[in-house]
């Protein structure tokens, strides 16, 4: 309708079971809830299942597994900030539980706390060190939090442990360019560029690098493979090397010599 949000919406919140004629007398009985509680929850109805937990929680108020449910509701629900908090509570009586660590890395990295969840990623690790993906995940929440030194410990382990995953090399590339280490970084894009699995943003960033160390020519050749791209073309390349520039003038470079080198791709296109 229209004018639909012109009317509250009775379905928009999950429904108050208690305050509803007949329902509130049947759902005194606990075993009941517990019933319909973990039907909900079981077949992945987490709005619905969320307020029969928490009348359950109500009655075991120190219920570890009950704390996890709730918190796995939310979580689904996309209320993190929530999520986190019946996690944390959950971790007091249970701090080894990998699942909860590795929920409250995830958690925390959704919401941008970076440090944390790295934190949480490095105790995940405790427990399973040569797992790929905790490494690469432990990397890029470093990475984000500005601790470039441990995250290229972690994407070098991950490269160990799985030598040929093109993830670790884009991480290592850009984490070492990041730290200054260009001839490092350039190695790895072009790696990447020569694989039959190469994007336009690995072409862009290989052109980064092959201007920065002073191959002009083969800069301007990945810009071109790069606007070439499907759904990339000239205008996003130009906003891609915006987006990029500050990392470009860390490593040395300077938008004046860019902007006569896309004058030139420009040109050859």
């Amino acid at each position: 309708f229209r004018r639909k949000e012109d009317f509250n919406d009775p379905f928009k919140k999950p429904i108050d079971f208690q305050s509803l004629p007949y329902l509130n007398e049947v759902l005194s009985d606990m075993e009941i809830v517990n019933l319909v509680g973990e039907f909900y929850f079981k077949r992945g109805y987490y709005a619905e299942a969320l307020p029969m937990l928490m009348l359950i929680e109500k009655e075991n108020p120190q219920d570890n597994l009950l704390w996890e449910k709730i918190g796995y509701c939310h979580n689904a629900l996309n209320n993190i900030n929530e999520a986190i908090s019946w996690y944390k509570k959950a971790e007091l009586l249970n701090p080894e539980s990998q699942w909860l660590i590795k929920k409250l890395a995830v958690c925390y990295r959704m919401i941008g706390k970076y440090a944390d969840a790295a934190e949480y990623y490095a105790k995940a690790l405790e427990a399973d060190p040569d797992n790929y993906s905790l490494l690469m995940s432990a990397g890029n929440s470093l990475l984000e939090a500005g601790d470039i030194q441990k995250a290229l410990a972690n994407y070098y382990h991950a490269d160990y442990v799985k030598p040929d995953r093109q993830s670790s090399w884009r991480a290592l590339a850009w984490a070492e360019l990041l730290n200054g280490n260009k001839t490092k970084s350039l190695g790895y894009y072009e790696k990447i560029i020569h694989s039959d699995k190469s994007t336009a943003n690995d072409n862009l960033n290989a052109g980064h690098l092959y201007y920065l160390t002073g191959n002009l020519k083969k800069a301007v050749e990945c810009y071109k493979a790069c606007a070439k791209a499907k759904d990339f073309g000239i205008e996003k390349l130009e906003e891609s090397i915006r987006q990029d520039l500050d990392v470009i003038e860390k490593a040395g470079g300077n938008a004046q010599e860019l902007n006569l080198l896309l004058d030139k791709v420009k040109y050859e296109l």
